[in-house]
């Protein structure tokens, strides 16, 4: 019995971890789409032979509950030979936040609604003390209509709550 109980509770740790991961992002496969690449070049190289690239986290609404599931559509790696590249299809038409960077330590957060048929570019730089990006249009007006920029308070980064700028309580402030 105490062997059962013990396989039962590390299978419940083990769901209960799994769970709560971002999946990897399935891109739509039919209706409205736009298209982003990721420009990561001018992030340094931190470690001699150490791959560069970046994190990228795609949502389609904020949460309430857990970051990493309430509307969470997933994450792409995009690995330094897919800079400008590596063209990730996302929805079109209707809201959506983007977050990216490296790893969770210095993420660029942004909120829009992509074009139907539009490509997009989204920057990245490192720079001392923290990161800054930007997001293009890459063909036609470069200005993205109703772009939004959401950066963490001192607070929130100081201890790590790098998903709170998605939550519902904080997507307007």
């Amino acid at each position: 019995m105490k062997s059962l109980i013990k396989i039962l509770s590390i299978a419940l740790v083990c769901l209960l971890t799994t769970a709560c991961v971002m999946k990897p992002y399935e891109p739509p496969q039919s209706g409205k789409t736009a298209t982003v690449v990721f420009d990561g070049t001018r992030m340094p190289t931190v470690i001699p032979f150490f791959e560069r690239r970046l994190n990228v986290n795609i949502y389609d609404k904020c949460f309430d509950g857990h970051p990493n599931v309430d509307g969470a559509l997933g994450y792409v790696l995009i690995h330094e030979e897919d800079f400008f590249t590596k063209e990730v299809v996302i929805p079109a038409e209707k809201p959506i936040f983007l977050s990216y960077g490296v790893g969770g330590s210095c993420m660029v957060n942004w909120g829009f609604t992509p074009e139907e048929g539009q490509a997009y570019r989204a920057e990245y730089d490192s720079t001392f003390g923290g990161c800054r990006g930007g997001l293009v249009k890459t063909k036609g007006d470069a200005k993205v209509p109703g772009l939004k920029f959401y950066k963490l308070t001192t607070w929130e980064a100081a201890v790590g709550a790098e998903d709170a700028w998605r939550s519902c309580d904080n997507i307007d402030r």
